[in-house]
């Protein structure tokens, strides 16, 4: 039998329980895992993640979705990326991280595109790294200890005129 991780969290009063057994979510329920798109994971790939976190990277069914509008989700958790299926499908801003850049009045919302699936997943990976939740998700992203990667370091920046670099043998 395989291994299972249950995560408990509370959000306004209300328990949420998130079940990942044997690599797949039991909850939210439907989820399709990004395997089983193959060109979406190749832009996953792409975007920094590797194969095992990658297979960790689920939708809901469209379905399943509130009102045709759904995110992508990290080991069962939502990262509030908007998952379009078309790089013009429409995102609200107010509820989602929308990957496009072109934008259009939607009734009282300033809506935006969601994106190219490589723009999509470079902010899967931004959530993802970020222990599973995007940095800049206009809603409160709950989250129960998703393992998240430690966040590359960046690059350390060249000594600056008349400094010696710290691996200079001259130091």
């Amino acid at each position: 039998m395989g291994s299972a991780r249950v995560s408990f969290a509370c959000l306004n009063g209300i328990l949420l329980l998130a079940t990942l057994a044997a690599g797949m979510c039991t909850d939210p329920p439907n989820q399709e895992p990004l395997e089983k798109k193959i060109h979406w994971r190749k832009d996953a790939l792409k975007a920094g993640l590797t194969d095992e976190m990658v297979d960790q990277v689920t939708s809901p069914a469209l379905a399943d979705s509130e009102d045709g509008m759904r995110s992508w989700y990290w080991q069962c958790e939502n990262t509030c990326v908007y998952h379009g299926a078309s790089h013009d499908d429409w995102c609200d801003p107010t509820q989602f991280v929308c990957s496009g850049t072109q934008q259009k009045q939607q009734g009282t919302v300033m809506m935006q595109s969601s994106g190219h699936p490589w723009e999509q997943m470079a902010q899967v990976a931004t959530a993802i790294h970020n222990s599973g939740c995007h940095p800049k998700c206009p809603v409160t992203c709950v989250h129960t200890g998703a393992l998240a990667p430690p966040v590359p370091p960046a690059p350390e920046a060249p000594p600056q005129d008349g400094e010696i670099a710290p691996e200079d043998p001259l130091v």
